[in-house]
């Protein structure tokens, strides 16, 4: 997973994307970011929250790709995320 406050098109997860697949690895690889269209201006918080790119969104985002996560113990880790 990557995230970043900037756009996702041309962004560091491209990046990452783009280097992984030249080392032929195949990932299943979660980018988070801006998407590539006008974004209201405001606080940061609420901007993020309204993103999606909260610490509590990144995290239910993380578990509805990958709910394996959660049968191997992982949830406390994840919670501690969350709760900073």
């Amino acid at each position: 997973m990557t995230m970043e406050e900037n756009c996702l098109n041309g962004g560091f997860g491209s990046g990452v994307s783009d280097v992984l697949t030249e080392m032929g690895f195949s990932a299943d690889l979660m980018k988070i970011g801006i998407p590539d269209e006008f974004v209201e201006h405001g606080k940061t918080e609420l901007l993020l929250e309204c993103l999606n790119m909260d610490a509590a969104s990144a995290v239910e985002g993380i578990l509805k790709r990958w709910p394996e996560l959660l049968k191997k113990g992982h949830e406390l880790e994840l919670l501690k995320i969350v709760k900073g």
